[in-house]
């Protein structure tokens, strides 16, 4: 599966639009699920943060901490997080 079908999918499973996966959108929600994106193409595709930085316009950075963030909600289990992931984690 292309990457860009996989965030099509991520973004159809958690009720959001591509546009605002790829955009500056801060709204919990939509933040969330890019973080869980960016977590899922890491975790599955092998994707570096670099590559990640550069499909969604972020800086590397940004894309560890996001990473890290969301890996700190799912440890401690944090109801939207797991939520949110358990309905993107079997798409690959």
């Amino acid at each position: 599966m292309k990457t860009i079908e996989i965030i099509n999918e991520i973004a159809s499973r958690c009720n959001v639009s591509v546009a605002e996966l790829l955009d500056r959108t801060k709204t919990r929600k939509v933040s969330l699920v890019r973080n869980i994106c960016y977590l899922s193409l890491r975790k599955n595709k092998g994707l570096t943060y670099r590559e990640l930085g550069n499909i969604f316009g972020r800086s590397t950075s940004t894309i560890i901490t996001a990473v890290q963030c969301v890996n700190g909600y799912i440890d401690t289990n944090d109801k939207e997080t797991v939520e949110l992931y358990n309905r993107v984690k079997d798409i690959y």
